[in-house]
């Protein structure tokens, strides 16, 4: 089965994330999400944000894009406030 799983990046700054969307082929749902949390600059301590079971063509089609360069498109980054004064 294939799954899509979106998980919040770190490394952003207190309080900024952005967003990537990871494709795996699993058994489980859960199977999946666990591959998720252990992928690099993902913030580990972060339930994911969304998962879902897809077809092959959107399982390619998620593949085929870096997920580390997605979130540039997909998941602008919170803006960060300007605490000088």
């Amino acid at each position: 089965m294939y799954y899509v799983v979106t998980v919040e990046q770190g490394h952003q700054g207190c309080g900024n994330c952005s967003y990537l969307k990871f494709a795996f082929e699993a058994k489980t749902l859960l199977d999946a999400v666990d591959m998720a949390r252990k992928m690099p600059s993902v913030k580990h301590s972060k339930l994911c944000v969304n998962a879902k079971q897809v077809d092959y063509a959107e399982y390619l089609q998620c593949r085929s894009v870096n997920s580390y360069h997605m979130f540039e498109t997909y998941a602008p980054v919170r803006k960060k406030k300007n605490w000088r004064r």
